[in-house]
């Protein structure tokens, strides 16, 4: 059998497109583990502004109980406002202050400080979303696109506690967040 050289040619690069197609997606390794959704919660002002809807996404259901441990987890806000960034700012430092002891807090701060230097005002209909990966870190997604990731456990144990900790912004949220 006499092949052309140039049908030769293409044998390598028809073996790659191969591999390309059916290999495993290399992206999929270092996806998030598939989460589902714990819990939904609408946040409002007084009482009767609606300011922004969250929900809740976890691997496993029991984890609710730990969910501020090393567990893999997603926050998600829509805002039915527009917000200014600094107001986000005061209202975390506040709750994280009310969540964390002086040692934990200077532990994070730098890494609280970059986050916040990530936020920009909010828009009506603008998303943040928080993903924390074990050993990867926490996420920031605004609008689906990643603004950043902060590492370390430690830090989205307290960063998550300002919704979902011994003293949330509301427990309300945290109760409704978490499936209750």
């Amino acid at each position: 059998m006499n092949i052309p050289a140039r049908r030769l040619l293409l044998i390598p690069s028809l073996i790659l497109l191969a591999i390309m197609f059916f290999a495993p997606d290399a992206r999929s390794q270092d996806a998030a583990p598939k989460l589902e959704r714990v819990g939904t919660s609408v946040f409002r002002a007084g009482k009767v502004i609606k300011v922004m809807e969250a929900s809740l996404y976890l691997a496993n259901r029991a984890d609710a109980a730990k969910v501020t441990t090393d567990v893999p987890k997603r926050l998600t806000f829509t805002y039915t406002r527009d917000i200014a960034s600094k107001r986000f700012i005061d209202s975390a430092n506040g709750a994280l202050k009310d969540n964390c002891t002086a040692a934990e807090l200077a532990a994070i701060k730098d890494r609280v400080e970059k986050l916040h230097g990530m936020y920009a005002d909010v828009k009506k209909g603008d998303t943040y979303e928080y993903l924390y990966v074990p050993g990867k870190g926490t996420t920031l997604l605004v609008n689906k696109q990643v603004k950043g990731t902060i590492p370390g456990a430690d830090f989205a144990k307290a960063y998550f506690s300002i919704w979902l900790g011994a003293k949330p912004v509301t427990e309300k949220l945290k109760r409704e967040l978490l499936g209750g």
